[in-house]
C-alpha cells in the first residue's frame, strides 16, 4: 500500500501514528483510527497533524492532500499567535498572563513566575523575541502546567457555590486536562473539569458547570437532559452554546 504522501502507511502493523515529511508542509504527523469516517487535520507547534481512517485507500489520502492544500496552509496561518513583550491574556479569575522580558531567563527558554500584584509573567530573555515559531510549543507548555496547577483552586470552589444554588448534589469534584472535552460527569456523579477553562470567561464556565450538574440526572444527552440545563442557565443554553462554539483561546495546545 503506497502513497505518493506516505509511502510507509500500513495498518496491520498496528501504528498509532507515524511521521513524515511533506514538501510544502513539514514534517507532519499521520494518526490512524478504526472508527473514524473522514479525514482531518490540525496545525500543532508548526507540525501537522492528520487523522486517517484506517480504511482509507492510498488514492483518497492523495486527492485530500492535493485538493485540500490551501486550507491547510491558511489553517496554519491562523494556528500561529505572534506574541510580543507586553501582550496580556485574562484568565478566568481575572488575574493575567503577562509576556515580559527579564534578564532571568535563559536565551531559549521559557519559564513562568508570579508577579507581585499576582498576575502571571511568561518570562523571556531580553534578547528572545515570542512572536518566534519556535517558542510556540514552550510557550504551550508552561501555561498548560500553570493551568493545571492553578484548576483546582481557580475552578472548583465556583464549581460548588453553583451546585449549591441549584441544590444538586455532587459526590465529589476533579480537574484534568481536555481541548475539547471540557467537563465530565462519571456515573457515580463526580464531576470533572478541565484546566482549560482557566481560560474561558465566566460566564462560559458556569454554563460548562451546569451542562455537568445536568447530568448528575441525565446521563445522557437528551431532550429532558437538555431542558435541565436550559433551566440550570435561565433559559439561555442555546444562546449559551453558540457563544461556547465561536470562543477561541489564544494557545494552540
Amino acid at each position: 500500500m503506497k502513497s505518493k504522501y506516505f509511502p510507509k502507511h500500513d495498518t496491520t502493523e498496528g501504528l498509532p501514528y507515524s511521521r513524515c515529511h511533506i514538501e510544502g508542509y513539514g514534517t507532519c504527523r499521520f494518526r490512524f483510527y478504526a472508527t473514524s469516517r473522514k479525514i482531518s487535520c490540525r496545525w500543532k507547534s508548526g507540525e501537522l497533524n492528520i487523522c486517517v481512517p484506517e480504511r482509507l485507500t492510498c488514492g483518497e489520502l492523495d486527492i485530500f492532500l492535493d485538493t485540500a492544500g490551501e486550507k491547510i496552509l491558511a489553517m496554519k496561518d491562523r494556528s500561529l499567535h505572534s506574541w510580543q513583550i507586553g501582550d496580556e491574556v485574562e484568565m478566568y479569575d481575572g488575574r493575567k498572563l503577562i509576556f515580559i522580558n527579564t534578564d532571568n531567563a535563559l536565551p531559549n527558554a521559557v519559564n513562568i513566575t508570579k508577579l507581585k500584584d499576582s498576575n502571571w509573567g511568561i518570562n523571556f530573555h531580553v534578547s528572545a523575541d515570542p512572536g518566534d515559531p519556535a517558542f510556540e510549543k514552550p510557550i504551550n507548555n508552561v501555561v498548560k502546567r500553570l493551568l493545571l496547577y492553578e484548576a483546582p483552586r481557580m475552578l472548583l470552589p465556583d464549581a460548588m457555590k453553583i451546585a449549591g444554588e441549584l441544590e444538586v448534589k455532587v459526590r465529589d469534584w476533579e480537574t484534568f486536562w481536555g481541548k475539547q472535552r471540557l467537563g465530565r460527569c462519571s456515573a457515580r456523579n463526580v464531576i470533572g473539569l478541565s484546566g482549560i477553562l482557566c481560560l474561558y470567561p465566566p460566564e462560559l464556565v458556569r454554563y460548562i458547570v451546569c451542562h455537568e450538574l445536568a447530568h448528575t440526572y441525565e446521563h445522557n444527552h437528551s431532550a429532558k437532559f437538555h431542558a435541565i440545563v436550559d433551566k440550570f442557565t435561565g433559559g439561555k443554553e442555546k444562546e449559551l452554546e453558540r457563544k461556547l462554539k465561536t470562543f477561541k483561546i489564544p494557545f494552540n495546545f
